[in-house]
């Protein structure tokens, strides 16, 4: 694993999982040739650089100090986790030689879909040239959560005032999902359908894995507005949008001068 000099870098190691959950794991740094400094290990679910250095952009040195925003850090793309510098976890300030070995562990949530892996990193820079690190060890088990899978209603816009509108129908999955309690909310207008059943007022109801829910939305009758109906699920959240079509412009003035020498009476 390579680092170049005074470059930070985050340098993928390997998947983690894919699965939404709670990740607990142990990771395990051994030093190498030369100076290795400021590393701390990442996870998150973000895709990074595309020129195999995995750069976070590049030619850009990121600073690593605490409190720092320079790291994506997000509930889902981007990072979920960031040890900070070594020297504040494991006593070491570079590593220079194999005997320097530091040990941390991870605990983070990955809400993302299953079709996104979580990833592993490093995130260094060498000192006076290029170094690098034998390797890294690690290890991983996740804990589910009772939440489904991220749903999403396809918003609506530019459509017409005053006018009932019906979402697109989702289905609440997910590895460690097993049911809870869902809410419903929204302004005049707004109702849910849950499975096959009849249309109801915005309210709270139990729902199961592999229930489906369709949402009704009542657009407002003024151009250019958006209304909202919001479906949580054990902390989950979409909303479904419709937005009006603007109005236009008032018309102009009526008629207009008379042709050469012409006149307004």
């Amino acid at each position: 694993m390579v680092f170049f000099n005074d470059v930070m870098r985050l340098a993928q190691v390997g998947e983690i999982g894919t699965e939404p959950g709670v990740y607990i794991g142990y990771v395990r740094v051994f030093g190498g040739n030369g100076q290795v400094k400021t590393l701390s290990i990442a996870a998150g679910d973000g895709t990074y650089g595309g020129t195999g250095n995995q750069l976070l952009s590049t030619g850009d040195a990121y600073n690593n100090a605490p409190n720092s925003s320079t790291l994506p850090m997000a509930d889902t793309g981007g990072l979920q986790y960031h040890s900070n510098r070594a020297e504040y976890w494991s006593g070491i300030a570079r590593f220079q030689t194999t005997n320097a070995i530091a040990q941390i562990s991870v605990t983070f949530i990955k809400r993302s879909a299953n079709t996104v892996p979580t990833n592993l990193y490093v995130h260094a820079q060498g000192d006076g040239g290029i170094r690098y690190l034998t390797s890294v060890e690690y290890a991983f088990q996740r804990l589910t959560l009772n939440e489904p899978n991220q749903f999403t209603f396809t918003d609506l816009t530019g459509q017409a005032t005053s006018t009932v509108f019906t979402s697109n129908t989702i289905t609440l999955t997910g590895s460690g999902f097993s049911g809870g309690t869902a809410t419903v909310s929204g302004g005049s207008g707004a109702q849910y359908k849950l499975n096959s059943g009849s249309y109801q007022s915005p309210g709270s109801f139990t729902v199961t894995n592999g229930d489906t829910i369709t949402l009704k939305n009542q657009s407002s009758s003024s151009g250019g507005v958006t209304t909202n109906v919001t479906l949580t699920v054990n902390g989950v959240v979409d909303i479904y949008s419709v937005t009006t079509a603007s109005s236009g412009p008032p018309p102009g003035p009526p008629g207009g001068g008379g042709g050469p020498g012409g006149h307004i009476p």
